[in-house]
């Protein structure tokens, strides 16, 4: 996930007059991206992380009551780490996709930071990055977006696949309390590792591991972060592929966020369409959106924008 574009002077870049090639906008004597608050926030995610871990996903019923607290963290602080490890990696991963296009693209960036969020079962809502994007042409805006995304699934995959196998038998009984929802690409692996679980309505959470309830949050923050809407990675895409075009797809988007809000009463969803309203629904132009794509990229970049259909879904979470 990227933060909204700076511009060109905070992103380290002089602004020359030209004819809107990227050239004209050269690069300043630039300073060191800042690691304090980035190493901050990275400690603080990896003792979030643990934290939600060592208390099987149930922050919430354990911050303030210490007496409980102690001996379920005794009991589950391994699980905690190995959750820990498993998350970062695959967040780190994605954030990584990210900074290393833009040293090859030489688009300025920041060290990602990372978000955490205690009192969720996730332990946190996924990293950001401080892209100069506004200084990208519409290819390296397509690298850049799809980096990120693709570097994630890389270890997300073998962390599910892992997680799958180790899943006990699902009970006869229905099970009861909450259950996390498995997204299309976790049903396709089922099939192949746990058929017995592909019939269930999800993964119970008293029944999840580590390695699954990492790679699950992360194949669910990749689909959500895949959305062709404003400064979210499918944003970016969605704009690489498109251009201004792209506007539109954001707003039929937002359209029809709102209206599932409305009708299905999913009202744990109006935070987040805020918070892209407040960061901007149409993305800003480019450096050069009149740059043609290749073939290889426009194909990357369609394939990449469809993958929320595999990752995502707008239900996670059932109470049972």
């Amino acid at each position: 996930m990227s933060e909204p574009p700076r511009t060109g002077t905070e992103a380290g870049y002089l602004e020359v007059p030209g004819e809107g090639n990227p050239k004209s906008a050269q690069p300043m004597e630039q300073s060191k991206p800042n690691w304090f608050w980035p190493l901050v926030c990275f400690v603080a995610t990896c003792v979030s992380s643990w934290f939600v871990g060592a208390v099987h996903w149930r922050p919430m019923e354990y911050i303030g009551n210490w007496v409980a607290l102690w001996p379920m963290v005794e009991f589950y602080w391994s699980s905690g780490l190995l959750y820990m490890a498993a998350l970062m990696g695959i967040l780190g991963m994605h954030e990584l996709g990210h900074f290393w296009a833009s040293r090859r693209h030489r688009i300025p960036a920041s060290y990602p930071y990372f978000l955490p969020v205690p009192v969720v079962p996730f332990g946190t809502l996924g990293a950001v990055i401080g892209l100069a994007d506004t200084q990208s042409d519409r290819r390296q805006l397509l690298d850049l977006a799809i980096a990120g995304p693709l570097a994630g699934l890389m270890l997300t995959l073998p962390i599910a696949w892992i997680g799958l196998a180790a899943l006990p038998p699902p009970d006869p009984l229905p099970s009861r309390g909450i259950v996390l929802r498995a997204p299309l690409l976790l049903q396709w692996m089922l099939q192949w590792q746990q058929p017995e679980w592909a019939t269930q309505p999800g993964f119970p959470l008293e029944k999840i591991n580590p390695w699954l309830m990492a790679a699950w949050v992360g194949l669910w923050i990749t689909g959500l972060n895949l959305l062709p809407i404003g400064q979210l990675d499918g944003g970016h895409i969605a704009y690489g592929l498109l251009g201004p075009r792209a506007h539109w797809v954001a707003r039929i988007v937002l359209l029809t966020a709102i209206s599932y809000i409305l009708i299905a009463e999913r009202y744990e969803w109006v935070l987040m369409v805020v918070l892209i309203c407040l960061l901007g629904v149409d993305h800003p132009p480019t450096a050069r959106d009149e740059i043609c794509l290749d073939a290889k990229r426009r194909l990357v970049g369609w394939v990449t924008v469809l993958l929320p259909i595999f990752c995502f879904t707008p239900h996670p979470i059932l109470i049972l």
